[in-house]
């Protein structure tokens, strides 16, 4: 679709002046219209994307294709969700929770003129509790110079396996719409769409030479509630509609995540909220920061990995978990243990910045080997309230049998509360050697236990020598 006027002669009117004057008529037109736009169209909703002809989708009970399509005019268009207009201004829609944002500035390798600003949103649909991505696209002047780009499909990968709505909305007057969405990578002159689970694609016409510089906010809503950053998430295509060469641009950007395959060294994943099922070892950044999340698999902190729980939120985990050294746990929230905890690999001193809570199922495996802490022995230290609960498993390795008097310092912590249900030793120390275990300072002393004859000798003295104190009280 066609709106500029072109230069034909040098009596034309410039560009940059049939900008501005698109502009000015758009913004008129907005301002008719957008009192009576944010009213009839507050019901409009997000839209399932069908992944065959006939299914339910796109605002009705039977979609005639898989491809849900727009409408120029918005009062008519079942894809886009109103923008909260006041006196001027175009806020986000109430229900989106904006989390994060970035803008990408791209160049074609195949074309230096194919280049623009590319913006990748996160939100948190405050209606679902679910990740909500955003896409919006500028092309500006590249150098002060008049920029001939234009896109017709803009792609979204790493969507298999999820539900999948979309829609759009507008962030100023002169957004452009969405034309058409579709679960699909068949781009503009490429034929018959074909189902892809994996991608969201939304068509558009955005081109500065046209007037249409920007589109509106393209928005896909997934019943995940974490995500995470991919490499190749978006890729930003011109089908050479008008015999131009066809090119395309690929960013990495986010993407909804189910935590199946754990998160590796140098990657971010960010929960709001939510439940996961995978083992998983975790490598890089997990972040809960907007609501309480629940792990039922075994979990394994590696070394330089770093987890968070924002401050108010609780993290718990139901299977096991293993804090190895130099994995940090943090944020300043609650991290809540179930299924048994390990501190170190073999052993290690760990820290964790925020409340603990050993739960009343919870196994805290402990190994001492000698009495270096963090080498020999493990430790924990908890920068917050440390809430003991469950069982102390205690594992004496590396030979190490016991002497009178040697002390393990196995806790240190702001505050404490709660006591361990019962202490259970795995590999008992040497032929006359116990211990005492101190809940108030989370030490471990070894204490010399007679043999039990000497034991018996020493039960029948002290009765001797009660008896005989109990006479003298009597006399």
């Amino acid at each position: 679709m066609r709106f500029a006027v072109y230069e034909k002669n040098n009596n034309s009117i410039s560009y940059e002046e049939n900008i501005m004057k698109l502009k000015v008529i758009s913004s008129m037109i907005s301002a008719l219209l957008g009192g009576v736009l944010v009213v009839s169209n507050a019901n409009a909703a997000f839209v399932t994307l069908p992944g065959a002809a006939g299914q339910p989708g796109c605002g009705v009970t039977s979609a005639t294709s898989i491809r849900c399509a727009g409408a120029a005019n918005v009062l008519a268009d079942k894809t886009y969700i109103a923008a909260n207009v006041q006196a001027g201004v175009y806020n986000l829609p109430s229900s989106l929770s904006l989390i994060s944002k970035v803008d990408t500035n791209f160049v074609s390798a195949q074309d230096s003129k194919f280049a623009g600003t590319f913006s990748d949103y996160v939100f948190m649909d405050t209606t679902t509790n679910s990740v909500v991505i955003g896409s919006r696209l500028l092309f500006g002047p590249i150098n002060g110079l008049r920029n001939l780009s234009e896109a017709n499909d803009i792609f979204r990968y790493g969507y298999e396996g999820f539900k999948v709505e979309a829609g759009w909305t507008r962030l100023s007057s002169s957004d452009l719409r969405a034309y058409s969405i579709a679960r699909s990578e068949t781009g503009l002159k490429q034929g018959a769409d074909v189902y892809n689970a994996n991608v969201v694609g939304f068509r558009t016409d955005v081109n500065a030479s046209e007037g249409n510089p920007q589109s509106g906010l393209y928005l896909i809503r997934t019943d995940a509630t974490a995500f995470k950053v991919i490499n190749n998430a978006i890729k930003v295509r011109q089908g050479g509609e008008e015999g131009q060469t066809p090119l395309s641009v690929s960013l990495s950007g986010y993407a909804p995540t189910k935590l199946e395959s754990g998160i590796t060294s140098g990657e971010t994943v960010k929960t709001y909220g939510g439940s996961y099922t995978s083992n998983m070892n975790v490598g890089g950044n997990l972040s809960n920061e907007y609501g309480n999340a629940q792990y039922s698999g075994s979990i394994s902190a590696l070394n330089g990995s770093q987890i968070n729980t924002k401050v108010g939120t609780t993290t718990t985990f139901n299977g096991s978990f293993n804090q190895q050294v130099g994995a940090s746990l943090g944020g300043g929230g609650t991290f809540v243990f179930n299924g048994g905890y390990s501190p170190g690999n073999s052993p290690g001193s760990v820290t964790v910045n925020g409340d603990v809570v050993f739960g009343d199922a919870n196994v805290a495996l402990f190994e001492i080997g000698g009495l270096a802490q963090g080498t020999q022995y493990d430790h924990l230290t908890v920068n917050g309230n440390l809430t003991f609960g469950g069982t102390l498993q205690l594992s004496f390795i590396d030979g190490y049998t016991g002497n009178a008097g040697d002390t393990f310092d196995l806790f240190d912590f702001t505050s404490s509360s709660g006591a361990f249900s019962q202490i259970v030793v795995l590999s008992p120390l040497g032929n006359g050697f116990g211990y005492t275990y101190d809940g108030a300072s989370g030490v471990l002393t070894v204490i010399p236990v007679p043999e039990p004859e000497s034991y018996a000798m020493l039960a029948l003295g002290l009765g001797v020598i009660s008896v005989f104190s109990r006479r003298k009280k009597i006399r």
